[in-house]
């Protein structure tokens, strides 16, 4: 009988450990006990449209971990940026911050599509690089390829 309570006891101990050690996350992410979605931390920087407060140390480091979300989920096709979010909130990014990468992204696309810049993938990294302007012609030399 005592076997069988020790054995019981041990088996209870290791379904509860199972169950605390599945309920989190290696990154600090909990899982919703009454979903199966996960609750993450949305990335936003207060008065985002504000420049002076936009650049400032803290609030650029957050800006480059949700732009490095973003890009996670950025690919090049026919030669420009192409990606499938539909919304900041699906990579944890707030919705200004999103939107303003997302148009950055947009004015990239149009500049190759007038043929003033060009995107290649590079050992794969996406690199950048705009022809250079001479009084209003394009001519065929690229600046030096920036990584994106």
């Amino acid at each position: 009988m005592e076997t069988k309570f020790k054995h019981l006891l041990l088996v209870t101990g290791v379904t509860i450990a199972t169950i605390i050690s599945c309920s989190e996350q290696d990154d600090g992410q909990f899982i919703n006990d009454s979903s199966t979605t996960l609750q993450t931390e949305i990335i936003d920087i207060p008065n985002f449209e504000n420049p002076e407060t936009m650049w400032e140390e803290s609030n650029r480091e957050l800006y480059n971990k949700a732009y490095n979300k973003f890009m996670e989920h950025v690919y090049l096709e026919d030669g420009l940026y192409k990606h499938n979010i539909r919304s900041g909130k699906e990579i944890g990014v707030a919705e200004p911050i999103y939107d303003y990468i997302k148009e950055n992204l947009q004015t990239i696309n149009s500049q190759v599509e007038k043929g003033e810049a060009v995107l290649m993938e590079e050992q794969g990294e996406i690199l950048y690089a705009r022809r250079k302007l001479l009084f209003g012609q394009i001519y065929g030399s690229f600046e030096i390829l920036t990584k994106i």
